[in-house]
């Protein structure tokens, strides 16, 4: 897990091939006018969800786990309450993975109120 801002992002471009374009798109004015739902940025390679209003603090959210895509969350305004822990610490699974929609949860909680 990588926790930085915007203006850092040179030192991550070079992670993966579509960073940059990810980037690119998080840099655009008026994001917080976007409706809610999923953008195809480059087809299912890079794609965004947007959602809103953040987390509340009393609406704790669960961890997730990815194997296909990479998750860069963008918070627009206000903050945003995550976690983070190390998949094999993670105890607490919550069903089977989904490989359609590429994620597992798990009910582990280690959070980071951003």
């Amino acid at each position: 897990m990588i926790l930085s801002e915007l203006q850092n992002k040179n030192r991550y471009i070079d992670y993966h091939p579509l960073f940059e374009k990810a980037f690119n798109f998080l840099k655009k004015e008026n994001l917080n006018q976007l409706p809610e739902g999923k953008l195809e940025i480059d087809g299912d390679d890079l794609f965004a969800i947007i959602s809103k209003p953040g987390t509340s603090a009393e609406a704790i959210p669960k961890l997730e786990a990815h194997k296909k895509y990479i998750d860069i969350h963008y918070i627009i305004d206000g903050t945003e309450l995550f976690g983070w822990k190390n998949l094999n610490d993670c105890k607490q699974i919550e069903g089977e993975f989904d490989f359609e929609k590429d994620y597992v949860l798990y009910n582990d909680q280690d959070f980071t109120n951003l």
